[in-house]
């Protein structure tokens, strides 16, 4: 395999980017290929539940949650949620990595946010017809 294909970055750097010093064997702190006598990394164990809103489905194939206080945002196959989950549904997601292995309704979450959100909606909709009265 050549080196352009296992360190691109490597690229017109010659031998001493590869860690090598005129072909004399490897230098201390240069990347290394993996053995393939190597025993793999232990199993991660999935991580503690976490909450997580589903923001938008794009193209009824992924959806895009936000995962977290941080809401990070993790791109995930629609097959891998509940059935019927939609935008705005939260979700208890559990990872392995960066791979889902569990997500589930949070229901009273969901509840919350919709009547949170319906509250708003009616305060911006009294301010509004305020408005329009003054003006009128």
């Amino acid at each position: 395999m050549s080196a352009y294909r296992l360190w691109p970055w490597a690229r017109g750097k010659g031998l001493r980017a590869l860690g090598r010093s005129q072909g004399c064997g490897r230098q201390a702190g240069a990347p290394q290929r993996p053995d393939s006598d190597q025993a793999p990394p232990p199993e991660q164990a999935p991580s503690v539940p976490e909450r997580a809103v589903v923001d938008r489905i794009v193209d009824g194939a992924f959806a895009v949650l936000l995962v977290g206080e941080a809401e990070s945002e993790r791109i995930e196959p629609v097959d891998l949620l509940p059935e019927g989950t939609v935008a705005g549904d939260w979700l208890r997601v559990r990872y392995r990595g960066d791979a889902l292995v569990e997500a589930t309704p949070d229901a009273e979450a969901t509840d919350q946010a919709r009547e949170r959100i319906a509250a708003k909606l009616a305060l911006l909709r009294r301010r509004g017809s305020r408005a329009q009265r003054d003006e009128g």
